[in-house]
């Protein structure tokens, strides 16, 4: 659309009774103001502004002093503006081509309309104004930020669309960045859950192979030599049933400590930004459905505002939750690896005794396993009918372990 050119004006009456305004002029091309020092030239010009954008086109208030009359064209459209303080406006809009004419007498939409036909970028009218010199230099440009020059230069330069570039690009380096904090935590809760998994396939592994040795030892009848030894050396079953009590309940113990040991360690020599990005990063937006900003978290933290929505009145209650977390951490672990330790030592040492024995017995290795030893206490006899169905639930219990072991093997 060409640009508009004024085509006549009157101002009755603006911001003060000192004013007295400017009487009907028509104008064939430009409009030069002038006169001496406090005639009210940027009062006319302040009060031209107003006749067009009303309060928002205007440097100074009206006091609720304000009549204009202004008409404007272009080759396509002529606009006539009636303006009083309050609410008395009324655009006109004439199209030239059909001589078809639309009313608007409501303010805020003819200001949404005169932004449209103007193609301003915002409603307060900022590259507009900064067309307008005044003779003082406090109302000239000078008086804007960097970020509103930046603005009006871009809007009548090319600038504009490249800062639409720009900021594309910025908006997809946000993205990006997102979505690498994300893929971070991802690939983090990833190597977690292979730890934890590979946990469980330890301890269950030597459960496994134990229990599949129990039942082997069975259907070959080589179980028998193990119950011989329960009749014919007392004081030394005594000893083996003591030794493999105790390496079950270290092995419980190691279990345990092992859990233990995987919690700890998700929170050991850990950056508490890091952990909070983690808690946050499971939470969904109920309205939206957006994640959260990772990328703005630090900045909240230190802001000390909630790390999801941003609320200046947060207790920190996460953010001290979590910085005790890493410090038992930090204080606990050391002390649980030295426990884990000390059960792999006493446990080699009980195996050391215990392979003792089995070279008095003839190299019977069977004594080896704990299940063995267990399930040997708890019956008189190998042909003990009870034997025969417990060898039977254990059977059952070993297929299920192996079926549900092969899900979880890498």
């Amino acid at each position: 659309m060409n640009k508009f050119r004024i085509d006549e004006f009157k101002i009755t009456k603006f911001n003060s009774r000192r004013y007295l305004g400017v009487g009907l002029t028509k104008l064939d091309n430009n409009i030069l103001i002038y006169g001496e020092h406090k005639s009210g030239k940027s009062t006319t010009l302040d009060a031209l502004s107003y006749a067009i954008f009303g309060i928002k086109g205007s440097s100074r208030s009206i006091n609720n002093r304000a009549e204009t009359y202004i008409k404007i064209s272009n080759d396509e459209l002529e606009l006539t503006l009636d303006r009083k303080a309050g609410n008395n406006h009324r655009l006109t809009i004439k199209n030239l081509t059909d001589g078809s004419i639309e009313t608007i007498t409501e303010i805020e939409s003819i200001n949404c309309k005169l932004i449209d036909l103007f193609n301003l970028p915002s409603e307060d009218c900022l590259e507009f104004k900064a067309k307008l010199l005044y003779q003082d230099q406090e109302s000239s440009l000078k008086k804007y930020d960097s970020k509103k020059l930046w603005r009006i230069i871009s809007f009548y330069t090319s600038l504009s669309s490249k800062n639409e570039e720009i900021e594309k690009l910025r908006n997809e380096i946000k993205s990006k960045v997102e979505e690498r904090e994300y893929s971070f935590i991802e690939k983090k809760e990833l190597e977690s859950n292979l730890n934890e998994k590979r946990s469980v396939i330890y301890s269950s592994k030597n459960y496994i192979e134990h229990l599949d040795q129990l039942i082997s030892s069975y259907d070959n009848g080589s179980i028998k030599q193990v119950f011989d030894v329960k009749k014919t050396s007392i004081e030394l079953w005594k000893d083996i049933r003591s030794l493999q009590g105790k390496n079950i309940s270290l092995q419980q113990e190691l279990n345990k400590a092992s859990r233990s040991k995987l919690d700890l360690e998700k929170f050991h020599e850990e950056t508490l930004i890091n952990l909070i990005k983690e808690v946050i990063s499971v939470l969904i937006c109920p309205v939206c459905g957006k994640r959260a900003n990772l990328s703005k978290i630090e900045y909240k933290y230190n802001a000390k505002k909630c790390p999801y929505c941003g609320d200046e009145s947060y207790d920190k209650e996460l953010y001290d939750n979590i910085a005790q977390r890493i410090q038992l951490s930090n204080d606990e672990l050391p002390k649980l690896n030295e426990k884990i330790k000390g059960i792999y030592e006493e446990r080699k040492k009980n195996y050391e005794t215990l392979n003792e024995f089995k070279n008095k017995l003839n190299d019977l290795d069977l004594i080896l396993n704990p299940e063995i030893v267990r399930s040997t206490e708890d019956f008189e006899s190998f042909e003990d009918d009870k034997f025969k169905n417990f060898i039977e639930t254990q059977r059952e219990k070993l297929n299920k372990f192996q079926n549900d072991f092969k899900e979880i093997e890498p």
